[in-house]
């Protein structure tokens, strides 16, 4: 299979401790090019991937005719500016979770992915992590019979640290910043099951904080 040359937008933490150790276990992908606007990261990615075709513009990564795909990693304000010139150029794009600020532009993103038929999806972890591929397993082998119920847990242990971009509101949006980001997390572990299953009918989750500086009142939503 011809290899498929793959282009990083935003080089921080997530790629380097996430998406680059996934680029080396898929031969059919090169990494090809890196993109961020600050030469600190990128020089540090760079070191690090051996990539030399380095850009501070995003713009010029995607012209670049040895990159087929691109993956968007930076703050979220700028993953829908970002992803629609990549489709404009005619790129395949992986974009990071929560793929837009707002609905409008998601559904600008999916709009352009589908004119120019390029493959386009979020990052979306768990549906792809064994432990979710044996669930499906299970349920499509008829072993655990037909489910009703559906109930996962995660522990996360964030602290009361600052996470920059993240906690800034036009920035981030609603990813990153408190309650909303931790019910998207647990949804994430939820629709895994759906979608490798497609049989979900709704699904709800319950939000709490535990930190003796931050305290939070439970959130459910559903």
């Amino acid at each position: 299979m011809k290899q498929i040359g793959v282009g990083i937008i935003g080089c921080g933490g997530i790629v380097l401790q996430n998406h680059l150790p996934g680029l080396k276990l898929c031969p059919e992908a090169k990494l090809t090019a890196l993109c961020d606007s600050n030469p600190a990261v990128l020089q540090t990615a760079s070191a690090q991937t051996g990539v030399k075709a380095t850009h501070a513009d995003y713009h010029e990564l995607v012209k670049r005719e040895d990159v087929q795909a691109v993956i968007i990693a930076t703050p979220n304000f700028v993953h829908a500016p970002m992803a629609l010139a990549a489709i404009a150029a005619g790129k395949h794009v992986l974009c990071e979770k929560p793929i837009a600020m707002n609905h409008g532009e998601s559904a600008a993103m999916l709009r352009a992915a589908e004119a120019a038929k390029v493959r386009h999806m979020t990052a979306f972890t768990y549906r792809f992590v064994p432990a979710m591929n044996y669930m499906a397993h299970l349920v499509r082998s008829g072993f655990i019979g037909r489910p009703y119920h559906f109930r996962s847990c995660r522990l996360q242990d964030w602290g009361t640290r600052a996470v920059g971009w993240r906690q800034v509101a036009k920035l981030a949006g609603t990813g990153g910043r408190g309650r909303g980001s931790k019910a998207r997390r647990l949804f994430n572990a939820n629709s895994a099951l759906h979608w490798r299953e497609r049989r979900c009918s709704s699904a709800n989750a319950d939000v709490q904080y535990h930190s003796a500086e931050q305290l939070v009142p439970p959130m459910r939503i559903g």
